[in-house]
């Protein structure tokens, strides 16, 4: 069941975000670079407002549904009343929005923007904070097809939609925006279709005000990882052109590719963790960790080989900033050896910890944009979050390895592995031909000496003993 769903969810965050990368350069022949960084910016805001205009009670649905499992009629009045709660804090959050219109139109620097463009883009942020409510029902059910099925069709709108509103009425940005909007409303009508026995008409706050608070607690945790993840966005709107702004959008596309990689094969691996770590199979971990990240840094060899002719096919004028995706794309590479090492942050229950890993790394984050941001714009802001997810794994590293010593991390031989890597990655993206594949493959042989031979000897002497 595990894997299945691993699988599922791995091609599930995969389609809308390959079909968002091949539609880049379909919109790009409508609209301009300066008008996707309109688009990327409209989409940073959405994030925030739907943390606080759905106060994540969506959070508490996967630790409190199940509880409610032997008694239905519980159940669906806890979630009833979660639903609906969280319906009146968006509407005061709305309001909220409403006053504030001007100015943050203003502050964002979308003064440019007509305000029917802006409100529909916001309105997809209320939409899609109720699609997630109703989706964490089927995640905590484990209908993992369902979300499949939803992200294909919604997808397949947005694309459509899309298409017919640019190419035959050429509405421009508003094309796009709509398409978003019509995407995101089919897929909570498809979502509310499915788990509507279990909305009733009723409201019991006794039965949410403990799940209410549970899931205000995680918005400091949330707002401060998006911050850590938004706050190049948003500083590089203050100090640079809206067009740059539209590059590292497209930039960041390209890389989201291997952050999904890593962040879904992270979703897998937790609960695999949390049952090795039962049975003290530390070793094992160790070389699951070496041998991983090996496949990551592969990706990104990869990457390198072919980030001109990817980047040609995206938008051939920003040719001068593929080595900008290599760059970032390590970013994510750092964040996932994190992630390992807070899993034994979790399992031994130091939450606390990870909070620091995550705001010293984000306040740093911040720290390095605002200083280099108005000098060197994007390349700064590229280079200061893959220095920040580098600090973020260094601390982590102090705090499981060497102040709680839960685990003897193999460094040097991470180090080493980096240092081979980045080599190669330069090699290769100066020869981006026959050679680069020729270092490739060299890469390939390394890995058979020092990760598939030895697994492959492990297997085989576990088979023997046996």
């Amino acid at each position: 069941m595990l894997l299945k769903n691993s699988a599922i969810y791995l091609i599930t965050s995969l389609i809308p975000a390959i079909a968002g990368f091949l539609l880049v350069p379909f919109y790009l022949k409508y609209i301009s670079v300066e008008e996707f960084g309109y688009l990327s910016v409209i989409l940073m805001i959405n994030t925030f407002i739907t943390i606080f205009a759905t106060m994540q009670l969506h959070s508490s649905i996967v630790k409190y549904f199940l509880e409610y499992k032997d008694d239905k009629d519980k159940q669906k009045r806890y979630l009833s009343s979660l639903l609906f709660f969280s319906v009146f804090i968006s509407i005061l959050f709305a309001f909220g929005i409403y006053i504030l219109f001007d100015y943050l139109k203003s502050f964002f620097e979308l003064d440019n923007l007509s305000n029917n463009i802006i409100v529909l883009g916001v309105s997809i942020a209320f939409i899609n904070g109720f699609k997630v409510f109703f989706e964490s029902i089927n995640r905590i059910l484990q209908h993992s097809k369902d979300i499949l099925v939803s992200n294909i069709i919604s997808t397949f709108i947005l694309a459509i939609v899309a298409f017919i509103l640019l190419y035959f009425y050429q509405f421009k940005l508003d094309s796009i925006v709509i398409a978003m909007l019509l995407s995101s409303i089919f897929g909570l009508i498809y979502y509310i279709f499915l788990n509507k026995s279990y909305i009733v008409f009723t409201f019991d706050f006794s039965l949410i005000k403990e799940p209410i608070r549970f899931a205000i607690a995680l918005i400091p945790h949330t707002l401060s990882k998006n911050i850590y993840v938004m706050a190049d966005r948003l500083i590089l709107v203050k100090f640079v052109s809206m067009g740059d702004v539209g590059i590292y959008a497209i930039i960041d596309k390209i890389a989201n590719i291997v952050k999904l990689l890593t962040s879904n094969f992270g979703k897998a691996f937790t609960p695999y963790f949390m049952n090795k770590q039962k049975n003290n199979e530390t070793e094992n971990i160790t070389n699951l960790i070496l041998f991983t990240n090996y496949f990551f840094l592969g990706i990104l060899l990869g990457l390198s080989l072919f980030i001109n002719l990817i980047i040609s096919f995206v938008e051939s004028t920003i040719i001068n900033y593929a080595y900008l995706v290599i760059i970032l794309s390590t970013a994510f590479i750092f964040k996932n050896l994190e992630m390992y090492l807070t899993n034994f942050l979790l399992d031994n229950k130091q939450t606390k910890y990870i909070s620091i890993i995550s705001f010293s790394a984000a306040i740093l984050n911040i720290v390095l944009n605002l200083i280099f941001i108005p000098k060197y714009g994007i390349i700064a802001a590229t280079v200061t979050t893959t220095i920040s997810y580098f600090i973020g794994f260094l601390v982590a590293y102090y705090f499981v390895d060497i102040k709680f010593k839960y685990i003897k991390l193999p460094i040097l031989k991470l180090i080493q592995d980096f240092i081979f890597v980045s080599i190669l990655v330069v090699l290769v993206y100066f020869n981006q031909n026959l050679y680069g594949v020729g270092l490739l493959g060299l890469y390939l042989i390394y890995g058979y000496f020092n990760y598939f031979k030895i697994i492959k000897n492990s297997l085989l002497k576990e088979k023997n003993e046996k």
